[in-house]
């Protein structure tokens, strides 16, 4: 039996959407590519539509009332609803987000005999736990998303948080994110010492961060950009106008070509507090641009393939080497800045940005991502267990 897909998330393109949603889109046209069936389930953003994007049936149709604890309410009931009119399309629903749609997709699934699989997006302090458990009656949602059939990690660490949360290893199966290699292709030649973040303004990227580094860099010749929008854009703003080092920063509006920028970038960095696994990161590693990061779930899983770094997370006051890349303690902003001041002569980054390519050639492909997905739906709905993490 050729297995068919029901994908539930809050937002999918074309409507500005972060990292998780743009995943779901990736995964959803990698699949259609292939025919294999995949329906997406959505919040409308206008009226109600049901159309076809790159072989994928988009249902913007959820309609949850914009009133309080009703929202989340009726959110869950329509998720159920609409499982039930397309029961008959799909053999495993993958929820993305550990979120309140994952409760109501686990329970449905289960009504209807049906498989029902998580695809987390945040771990760490402020992810996906917390935002659940943060609402009235989240503890019950949340062991009830965490009865799924199936948790498709992107992570060792998210693997380890949903382990401790009491998912069981047989359940835990690893989703291997990845590029576009064609559009995110190397440029030709030195860059100047840029440094670009490309990526959503919230709390929990923790981008003023990355201002108060820079401003600890002893080299007028440093720039940074900081490309994005989000709810933290005007505090983001007010934190430039005060910095001594403004001339030389500068924050532009969300792009829908980033490999531009980061094609001309001594380095692409990120201070997050939590993440699930940067899509922009990976970019940056596909372009041929090092990363400097904070040691957070996901930063390991792509910088550090060959095992350079220690098992225990990296200590404040000091810096991670890796042979894409340098990672530093979380909130560590002098050791933020002293990995910027690392990255400014040219000669690093030369034999780094070969090692950035080639880690996403060998790990991330589109085909590789693909088949690991399907092995673990496949397991899934025929209930057979996962094989040990480090094997897949």
């Amino acid at each position: 039996m050729t297995p068919r897909f029901l994908f539930i998330v809050s937002g999918y393109p074309p409507a500005r959407c972060g990292g998780m949603e743009l995943s779901c889109r990736a995964l959803a046209t990698a699949l259609a590519r292939w025919r294999y069936a995949v329906t997406v389930l959505t919040l409308a953003d206008g009226p109600p539509t049901d159309t076809v994007e790159n072989g994928v049936r988009v249902l913007r149709v959820l309609e949850p009332l914009a009133v309080g604890p009703l929202w989340g309410l009726t959110y869950m009931r329509q998720v159920r609803r609409w499982m039930r009119e397309l029961r008959d399309e799909w053999d495993l629903a993958v929820c993305f987000h550990l979120y309140l749609h994952a409760a109501a997709a686990v329970t449905e699934a289960r009504r209807l005999g049906k498989r029902c699989a998580v695809r987390p997006a945040n771990f760490g302090p402020g992810g996906d736990r917390d935002q659940l458990l943060a609402h009235r009656f989240g503890a019950r949602l949340l062991a009830r998303a965490l009865e799924a059939d199936g948790f498709l990690a992107l992570s060792h660490a998210g693997a380890e948080e949903l382990r401790t949360a009491g998912v069981p290893a047989e359940r835990l199966w690893r989703l291997r994110p990845f590029v576009d290699m064609d559009r995110f292709a190397p440029a030709k030649g030195d860059t100047p010492p840029v440094f670009v973040s490309h990526g959503r303004f919230v709390a929990s990227k923790n981008t003023v961060a990355l201002i108060e580094a820079f401003e600890l860099l002893d080299d007028a010749s440093a720039r940074l950009r900081l490309i994005g929008d989000g709810p933290e854009a005007g505090a983001l703003a007010t934190r430039r106008e005060c910095s001594p080092a403004r001339d030389r920063i500068t924050i532009e509006p969300w792009s829908d070509a980033p490999e531009v920028a980061l094609r001309g970038a001594r380095a692409f960095v990120s201070a997050s507090q939590s993440e699930g696994f940067s899509n922009a990161l990976l970019e940056a590693l596909a372009c041929g641009c090092p990363v400097i990061a904070s040691d957070v779930s996901g930063v390991r899983d792509a910088l550090d393939v060959a095992g350079e770094l220690p098992d225990e997370p990296i200590a404040p006051g000091t810096i991670g080497v890796t042979a894409a890349g340098y990672v530093v303690a979380p909130g560590d902003t002098r050791m933020l800045a002293a990995a910027m001041s690392l990255m400014i002569p040219s000669s690093p980054r030369v034999a780094m940005a070969r090692q950035a390519r080639s880690i996403v050639e060998q790990h991330f492909s589109e085909d590789r991502a693909r088949e690991g997905f399907l092995l673990a739906a496949r397991a899934m709905i025929e209930s057979r267990p996962a094989r040990p993490w480090d094997a897949q």
